[in-house]
């Protein structure tokens, strides 16, 4: 049914034409069965087919002036010929177009109109007639509203299935965001331990050159795997400023209470012996904090995320047993501090473990998250090196 009236689904511009058009057809071809003669009737029949032109432009407008002009004069009784049945797909586009209110009003002038005329060319029956003109104008009316009702329930559940479907593509886009993160943060590391321990002893005088070959196939692997785990993250990433994370759901973190206190200690102090284990000279450090620290796994994976990420940023940029860093952290019930600074001693465009690498998301993955959840990132990188200080606030709901 909505093909077939498909351009009253959605008139338009080609669908208020052919409504305009079909409303000059009905006035010329009505006209001469009233036999208009004189100049005020041709006159009458030139408006009402002027105003079923501007249909096409001026819809409603031209409806209402439409119904009020056939009003006025069958009210007044003027003795000029008028098209009557131009006044059905009139009333039809009118309830179709605008609030039935106005439908309604045009059929109770329509219909008065029809009764004052009827007395002055004193017809007996003139309430009876014009009573029933309105019904016939009442029943076109109804199928107006009814159409216009069917559009916007078609409307409506077209919009509804645009918005399913915009928040499933919102919802993979986000998986494939987190994906993309955790294999991003939870790979890197350990690849470029690899590559930064294959490329310490490659070049050593004192391994033989079988095993320096196999060292240096390890660097120049590690660095490929590093780039092509960095292709894979970019496919499943989107540009973070694209999509930002309802406030709802960072607000809404059921899972597992995670005591974030230890949980931090652990992991700096984990990450500080594999960086002692790789040459590194530096020191990492955690604030005193005595009591748990209770939050849910994903508050608690913005923090640990982080930390493995700048500790992923000094094997990125610096020089085992030439440059020093310093990693702190600092926790308690209403937020996380850390702050990184490390030495550079060569250029970023030479012979570094992984000056070859191609960077993947790094710090701006972290950085929307973090600002998202209401925290601060600042970083500063130039010839001498790096420093980076982040904040994190933590929920008060679980902290209370």
């Amino acid at each position: 049914m909505s093909k077939i009236l498909g351009y009253v689904k959605a008139p338009g511009k080609r669908g208020l034409c052919i409504w305009a058009a079909a409303c000059c057809l009905v006035v010329c071809a009505e006209a001469p069965f009233w036999h208009p003669h004189g100049l005020w009737s041709w006159a009458s029949l030139l408006v009402q087919f002027l105003l079923s032109m501007a249909i096409a432009v001026f819809p409603v407008p031209a409806c209402i002036a439409h119904i009020l002009f056939y009003g006025v004069v069958e009210a007044l009784g003027l003795p000029v010929a008028q098209s009557a049945f131009v006044m059905f797909p009139v009333i039809g586009l009118l309830a179709y177009q605008a609030m039935p209110l106005y439908a309604i009003g045009g059929v109770c002038l329509l219909s008065a109109a029809n009764m004052l005329f009827n007395v002055h060319e004193h017809y007996q029956g003139a309430v009876t007639s014009g009573l029933a003109a309105g019904m016939f104008y009442l029943a076109v009316a109804v199928v107006g509203i009814i159409l216009a009702n069917r559009r916007d329930a078609i409307a409506a559940r077209e919009r509804l299935f645009e918005a399913r479907r915009a928040q499933r593509e919102l919802d993979e886009i986000k998986s494939n965001q987190r994906l993309a993160k955790r294999i991003h943060d939870s790979i890197t590391q350990e690849i470029s331990a690899i590559a930064v321990q294959s490329w310490q002893w490659k070049d050593d005088d004192t391994i033989p050159e079988e095993p320096k070959k196999a060292l240096d196939a390890i660097y120049k692997a590690s660095q490929s795997a590093l780039n092509n785990m960095h292709e894979v993250v970019d496919v499943l990433k989107l540009d973070q400023s694209d999509v930002t994370e309802p406030q709802a759901e960072s607000n809404d973190d059921t899972s597992r209470p995670v005591d974030l206190n230890q949980a931090v200690r652990e992991l700096v102090g984990k990450e500080q012996r594999s960086m002692d284990g790789l040459g590194y000279r530096g020191r990492s450090a955690v604030g005193r904090y005595d009591s748990e620290i209770p939050v849910g796994e994903d508050e608690a994976a913005i923090v640990t995320d982080c930390i493995r990420e700048l500790y992923a940023n000094i094997i990125r940029h610096t020089i085992p047993g030439q440059d020093t860093f310093a990693l702190s952290a600092a926790v308690d019930a209403e937020r996380v501090t850390l702050t990184e600074t490390n030495t550079i001693s060569r250029p970023q465009t030479g012979d570094i473990p992984l000056g070859h690498v191609r960077h993947g998301l790094g710090l701006k993955a972290h950085r929307r998250e973090i600002e998202d959840a209401g925290g601060v990132v600042r970083s500063r990188a130039d010839d001498d090196g790096w420093f980076i200080h982040i904040e994190i606030p933590l929920k008060e709901s679980q902290t209370d």
